[in-house]
């Protein structure tokens, strides 16, 4: 019989807050992480971590998954920039910040690191595989 779901969720402000973060990630006996990215945990290596724990990691950017993230299912960073580029140039030209529109992501990549996959004893599944944008040996 296959164990209920729960969800825990920890909140790090400042680099102070990644020991206890963890602490109460360690007492919750989990099965795998969903690593949201902030300006505060953008540079935060997860891999000593979940190898550690034996713990999958699932990030946002692919650059994560090249520090050892399992997987990274999110916008490309060269997109935001771009967007993020384009509505600038409109603030400095006069446009009114309230009236631009919000610019939603349309591209998102899948990234696999074998290698921590392998590291963790986790199969990937060759369908899994083959709708990857990269895979990262």
């Amino acid at each position: 019989m296959r164990r209920a779901s729960t969800l825990t969720t920890v909140v790090v402000r400042t680099s102070k807050d990644f020991a206890p973060a963890f602490a109460t990630l360690d007492a919750a006996a989990l099965d795998g992480i969903i690593f949201y990215t902030d300006e505060t945990t953008f540079t935060m290596p997860t891999s000593a971590y979940q190898l550690q724990r034996r713990l999958p990691v699932i990030c946002e950017f692919e650059f994560q998954v090249a520090r050892g993230c399992l997987f990274s299912y999110g916008p490309r960073l060269s997109e935001i920039a771009t967007a993020t580029a384009v509505q600038v140039d409109k603030i400095l030209r006069g446009a009114k910040v309230a009236e631009l529109p919000v610019h939603q992501m349309t591209r998102f990549e899948l990234v696999v690191n074998k290698k921590t996959a392998a590291a963790l004893g986790i199969p990937i599944l060759s369908s899994i595989l083959l709708r990857a944008d990269k895979a990262i040996d």
